[in-house]
């Protein structure tokens, strides 16, 4: 069974919130490597539409590939009998309406992640509760440019359970960024990104091994 971490409200400017109820239902301007380290904080397809003629677009979504999966070892050990356990985003399906005369723009992101335990979990918790598995992920609305410019980002909660001998979950959130729109512009203008949360061992870690 997967949880989902608590509730966290939206920002004021371009801020994701996770959809109410649902049960894992779901600046400056920088170059890609300090995108990374914003993005970090270290030191689609559109919906339905009421108007006639084709919707207006949807916001860009991308995954960082060095962001997109997360090995958790137990101490400094890199061997196998480390990994406490094993994260993947899997899958960001996205949609978008408007609102309030095209000025606001509401996204619908269903992430997918997928969790493996690995042998060291039951040995670091050994009659505790040795099935669950924390980790959080980012999202974060952008300007849609070479440079892009963060505008909002918000970390989110999982907490995956592992029931028995199944060493292996699929989870899905549902999370609503908010963009408010200047006049003339949509959705291309805004890039959203998804990605794991990593720290600096963890983001050097997924760069040697692509």
């Amino acid at each position: 069974m997967a949880q989902a971490g608590a509730e966290r409200a939206g920002m004021a400017v371009g801020g994701p919130r996770r959809r109410p109820g649902a049960a894992r239902r779901l600046g400056a301007t920088i170059g890609r490597g300090a995108l990374l380290a914003a993005l970090l904080l270290l030191p689609g397809a559109c919906s339905l539409f009421q108007k006639d003629g084709p919707p207006p677009p949807c916001p860009t979504v991308a995954r960082p590939s060095e962001t997109d999966h997360l090995t958790r070892f137990d101490g400094s050990g890199r061997d196998l009998t480390d990994v406490v356990f094993k994260a993947r985003l899997r899958d960001v399906k996205s949609s978008c309406e408007y609102h309030d005369d095209d000025t606001r723009l509401e996204g619908d992101l269903l992430i997918t992640f997928e969790i493996e335990r690995g042998p060291a979990l039951r040995r670091l918790q050994a009659g505790q509760d040795s099935n669950a598995a924390g980790f959080s992920y980012f999202v974060a609305v952008a300007t849609n440019a070479d440079q892009p410019k963060i505008l909002s980002r918000q970390a989110f909660d999982v907490n995956a359970t592992f029931e028995g001998n199944n060493n292996r979950v699929a989870l899905t959130d549902e999370i609503a960024p908010q963009i408010s729109l200047k006049p003339g512009e949509d959705g291309s203008n805004y890039r959203i990104y998804v990605g794991i949360e990593l720290n600096h061992a963890e983001l050097d870690y997924n760069r040697q091994n692509q």
